[in-house]
């Protein structure tokens, strides 16, 4: 009758939903209390609660139905993964990004222009040259100044992977 088997798409459509919504909710509760930094470590809070509670209702589930048990490995893995992403201060408004780093962090806007800022970062190189030698072969549409290279250098670059990415201590 049906082509597409829709069932099984409901255990990772919750998944999501487990993982997204109670990291919106920490994001903003976060946001209003802390400003940008709130909205990240609450994102990443809420994200990483709300995966644990998905894993558990999941492990519980197929125990319960005799399914597969839990991957512990994969599943610490994921969720440090989609911890790191509910630590993104999507929806934030540029205007709370300190002002040291708002010309680089509005050209990287919305969740690919994050992870690019990110990876530019982290895997960029350790000078101004070697910055924007890698952001013209990877990320040629984008184009900074040498003084925005400079800011993703040393203490200005951790602060700004920590403002971008928000995973604070």
């Amino acid at each position: 009758m049906f082509d597409v088997d829709y069932l099984e798409k409901i255990g990772p459509f919750g998944q999501f939903l487990a993982e997204v919504i109670p990291g919106v909710v920490g994001a903003s509760t976060g946001f209003v209390t802390g400003g940008l930094p709130g909205a990240a470590v609450g994102g990443a809070k809420g994200t990483a609660l709300g995966s644990l509670g998905a894993y558990a209702a999941r492990q519980g589930l197929s125990a319960l139905f005799g399914g597969p048990p839990l991957e512990v490995g994969k599943a610490a893995k994921d969720l440090s993964i989609s911890t790191a992403f509910g630590a993104v201060p999507i929806g934030v408004p540029s205007r709370s990004v300190p002002k040291a780093f708002q010309g680089v962090y509005e050209k990287f806007p919305g969740i690919e222009g994050r992870e690019a800022l990110q990876d530019v970062i982290l895997n960029g190189g350790d000078d101004v040259t070697s910055k924007l030698a890698y952001m013209s072969e990877k990320y040629p549409d984008i184009i900074i100044t040498r003084a925005e290279a400079e800011s993703m250098l040393g203490t200005k670059g951790a602060k700004l992977q920590a403002m971008v990415v928000k995973t604070t201590s």
